[in-house]
């Protein structure tokens, strides 16, 4: 039989309205930083573009003929102007496009996923919203919102994100706004706040449970 946690579910102004169950099979499982770290390690290292590209002494121009002889100049020994001791030349161990991919099992993945949300209700950051919208897409409108919810800082999980919101929130410094397909632990950690809506926590809980790793 599947447990259940309880949390608190707020309106817009910060009021209590009612309490909804939280799997404990997707928000109360022990967290293992291990697998978290690794997880977090591997998604900012798949960010990554790879596209750093310098010249070796053999790529750049020039270097064809021999600077000056090699005795009796009065200078250094020199039989390119290629060379990495050159202003122009070649660079050493020049970097050269490579991919930082690392690859992670998806049953992994979601296990971190449930530890960084079970974590996020150990600390308090996760606060639960029956609903979230603006009338008209004003930042004011947004900004008075995170006021009432004595928020600065947030990650706000929408089951689907309303254009009009969107545009109204685009602007407000901190928020960042994120679909529950979309939520991963890098998200999760990271967060300040997690504000979610009681609909994408159920689908959140779908989507897991259709890994078949969540009930």
């Amino acid at each position: 039989m599947t447990m259940t946690l309880s949390i608190d579910v707020i309106n817009m102004s910060g009021e209590k309205v009612s309490t909804m169950d939280l799997p404990e099979s997707v928000f109360g499982i022990r967290p293992d930083k291990s697998v978290i770290h690794e997880v977090v390690v591997a998604y900012l290292a798949n960010q990554r573009r790879g596209t750093q590209s310098a010249l070796t002494r053999s790529e750049v121009s020039g270097g064809g003929k021999k600077p000056w002889k090699q005795k009796h100049t009065g200078r250094a020994r020199a039989g390119t102007a290629r060379s990495p001791l050159w202003r122009h030349g070649g660079v050493i161990f020049a970097p050269k496009p490579r991919s930082y991919y690392q690859n992670i099992p998806h049953a992994k993945k979601t296990l971190a996923l449930t530890m960084a949300l079970t974590d996020s209700v150990m600390d308090k950051k996760l606060t639960v919203l029956d609903a979230i919208s603006v009338p008209e897409p004003k930042t004011k409108l947004v900004a008075a919102i995170l006021k009432k919810l004595n928020v600065s800082e947030a990650t706000l999980v929408l089951d689907s994100v309303d254009p009009i919101f969107k545009k109204a929130s685009r602007n407000v410094a901190g928020l960042d706004l994120c679909r529950c397909e979309d939520i991963n632990v890098y998200d999760v950690m990271r967060a300040k706040r997690i504000l979610m809506t009681q609909k994408a926590i159920e689908k959140l809980v779908q989507r897991l449970s259709a890994d078949g790793r969540a009930a």
